[in-house]
């Protein structure tokens, strides 16, 4: 059994995560013993990384990632110890052989992902893996959001 774990914002959900989740299911060589587990940032870091926007809550971004057929569970997460509590008692519950963090395209090396992240996945053996779901990330939740706003804007009546 593995487990592979993709963890985000997931906010407005768009085929980049689609290409995370499919790739996390099948980087394994047997698909059918591997476990994919979303690990959704919850409404309260959205806000802070986002400048207090938050385009999708917490529980509509669980329902749908949950509904996507290469996701096993789904759970928001309220923080890093939270995160790490999910996480050990999923590790606890399936006793993998491995477990491993899918990175996206837009995280392909580590000079690119947070500290606490690294650290968060060494205290608890877990692999980083890198260009899951493939490495040109064409789509992403800040273009799509910046895409909107500047619509807006240009069509703004005065």
């Amino acid at each position: 059994m593995i487990i592979n774990l993709c963890w985000g914002f997931f906010a407005p959900l768009h085929t980049a995560h689609l290409d995370l989740f499919e790739g996390a299911k099948l980087f394994q060589l047997y698909p059918e013993s591997t476990k994919v587990i979303v690990l959704i940032n919850d409404d309260e870091q959205l806000k802070n990384k986002k400048n207090g926007l938050v385009v999708m809550e917490e529980w509509d971004r669980a329902r749908l990632v949950s509904q996507i057929k290469s996701v096993d569970h789904a759970f928001i997460v309220h923080g890093l110890e939270h995160a790490k509590d999910t996480v050990k008692t999923s590790i606890d519950y399936y006793n993998p052989t491995e477990v491993n963090m899918c990175m996206g395209g837009d995280r392909s090396e580590k000079s690119k992902i947070d500290k606490d992240l690294i650290k968060f996945c060494e205290d608890l053996n877990i692999q980083i893996r890198y260009g899951i779901g493939g490495v040109n990330k064409e789509r992403s939740s800040t273009n799509i959001v910046n895409n909107i706003i500047n619509w807006v804007k240009a069509n703004e009546l005065s």
